[in-house]
């Protein structure tokens, strides 16, 4: 809906948020998804729920909900103190995850200058 229906972000948000307090990984996971999905809709818009994803970070385990986590602490690097710390954390492990979380990493590799 946030994405299609502009007037519905901020209570899709909102719903999101909420979704992400269940602690569910499964949910939290497709939460993360959608999120950064709204955030290139809507660019600059809901950065500061940016510190709620970063606290369920560890119940992130699947390669789509990586990539878009990835994805996210890239794209605010500036605004996220460890980001640089954090995407360390999504990629322990680099070589054995999936394709997409591999390719997601090359993505962010500018602004951190990480190397592997």
């Amino acid at each position: 809906m946030a994405i299609k229906v502009e007037p519905a972000a901020d209570k899709s948000i909102e719903a999101l948020l909420n979704l992400l307090d269940t602690k569910v990984s499964y949910v939290v996971q497709e939460a993360i998804i959608v999120i950064r999905d709204i955030f290139r809709r809507y660019p600059g818009k809901y950065e500061g729920i940016i510190p709620a994803l970063c606290s369920h970070m560890d119940l992130i385990d699947e390669p789509e909900s990586k990539a878009a986590m990835i994805w996210i602490l890239g794209h605010f690097a500036n605004r996220i103190d460890n980001a640089d710390e954090l995407i360390d954390v999504l990629l322990d492990g680099f070589l054995s995850e999936a394709a997409e979380v591999r390719l997601q990493r090359f993505n962010i590799l500018k602004p951190f200058d990480i190397h592997l």
